[in-house]
């Protein structure tokens, strides 16, 4: 068997033979396996169809994690302690794509100006369903309490969105903010503080293009 996890945006937990791979949700409890042989992309989950397969692998994880996982109230102690240590003040900017900013799909572009952080941001035009989505997340769990903070300059040009939706997302649930993006430009604006984030979500639902520059967590207690 082969194992794995991670533990940005969901805890994660999988184990895979050489056919079948079995992910399980440690915050949501649900169980997914799919057919890699047939399904390499893992677009269809068979836990249903297969309750033989999911029994014999859940066996194997629950093994695996037992001898390789401290309690729960242990792991997250030595994430804080991990959290003190570091930076009190952590910004995932539009130069960071990838591994703290991702953007999900097209039409985005990128505009420089003097505003921007940094020079530079993303942009997409608007759309009725939000179909394009940016998320802001760091590499490692934010325990504690944060001050959480937008920035966003100009589109040369062109008028922003007069709504954009910012979703703060944390362990306890989730609060949307509306925020005029042609208002308070160049600089940090606080939407709130919150306990535990995970990351900061905007969507391309809104009357005009969309801003996506950069996001600062600020860490004020625990």
């Amino acid at each position: 068997y082969v194992f794995s996890e991670q533990d940005i945006l969901e805890r994660l937990r999988s184990v895979r033979d050489d056919r079948y791979k079995l992910i399980l949700n440690l915050d949501t409890g649900k169980v997914q396996l799919f057919d890699t042989l047939s399904d390499p992309g893992e677009r269809f989950d068979i836990a249903t169809q297969r309750p033989d397969v999911v029994r014999r692998l859940m066996r194997a994880l629950k093994r695996w994690m037992e001898e390789n996982h401290p309690p729960e109230e242990e792991l997250l102690e030595r994430w804080r302690e991990t959290v003190r240590a570091g930076p009190r003040a952590i910004v995932v900017d539009d130069v960071t794509i990838g591994a703290q900013l991702q953007l999900y799909g097209t039409g985005w572009r990128m505009a420089d100006h003097e505003t921007n952080f940094r020079g530079a941001c993303y942009w997409v035009e608007p759309d009725v369903r939000g179909s394009n989505v940016a998320i802001w997340r760091t590499d490692n769990p934010l325990l504690g309490t944060y001050e959480v903070y937008v920035w966003y300059g100009r589109i040369p040009g062109r008028r922003a969105a007069t709504n954009a939706r910012y979703t703060v997302v944390t362990r306890e649930g989730s609060q949307t903010f509306v925020v005029d993006q042609n208002e308070n430009v160049g600089r940090w604006n606080l939407l709130g503080r919150f306990k535990d984030p995970i990351c900061v979500r905007l969507t391309s639902a809104a009357d005009g293009p969309i801003i996506v520059d950069a996001v600062k967590f600020e860490r004020v207690g625990d």
